[in-house]
């Protein structure tokens, strides 16, 4: 479902990605993938399409993580890109937590990938949409990383070579 709401926002700022059949009702938007079908009020949809209109959607961001003898690619897709920040939207059937995404690693990730592309933003923020079981938008949150491209740095390496000790 988190898939389908965000290319429907992608779709009403004109740069869906293609993946996902979307239809129109009055005020609805229908979304299909994969067999799935997810109906969202287009209020809430124009609501959250608002707030990415200034972004570039769905961006793919890449760069190499080097530290002793390791080359190690990290990479993924950017939901919203802004000039200075990056957003990653969320979608789930309950409210979190403050800071429930503090474990998670697109808040490190991403933004080390685009300071490895040449460009540098100043933060990371989760935005979370709470859906009910007729999915529509229940509560809105924002969750906030400042970026500290060397503690980022430093994380990524200690992941890395936990990882590359285990395999």
């Amino acid at each position: 479902r988190g898939t389908c709401f965000n290319e429907a926002i992608d779709m009403v700022n004109g740069q869906s990605s293609g993946k996902i059949s979307i239809s129109g009702g009055e005020d609805t938007l229908g979304t299909m993938y994969n067999n799935k079908t997810f109906v969202f009020s287009l209020n809430d949809i124009q609501i959250a399409a608002n707030r990415y209109k200034n972004a570039m959607a769905q961006v793919y961001c890449d760069g190499y993580l080097e530290f002793d003898d390791y080359k190690i690619k990290l990479y993924g897709y950017i939901d919203e890109l802004f000039s200075d920040k990056i957003v990653d939207i969320k979608t789930t059937g309950r409210t979190p937590e403050a800071f429930g995404f503090i474990n998670h690693w697109q808040h490190r990730v991403y933004p080390f990938c685009v300071g490895q592309m040449g460009a540098e933003v100043n933060a990371f923020e989760y935005h979370h949409y709470t859906l009910n079981d007729k999915h529509k938008v229940t509560s809105f949150m924002v969750e906030n990383y400042p970026i500290d491209q060397l503690k980022i740095r430093a994380e990524l390496i200690n992941i890395c070579a936990l990882f590359t000790q285990f395999i």
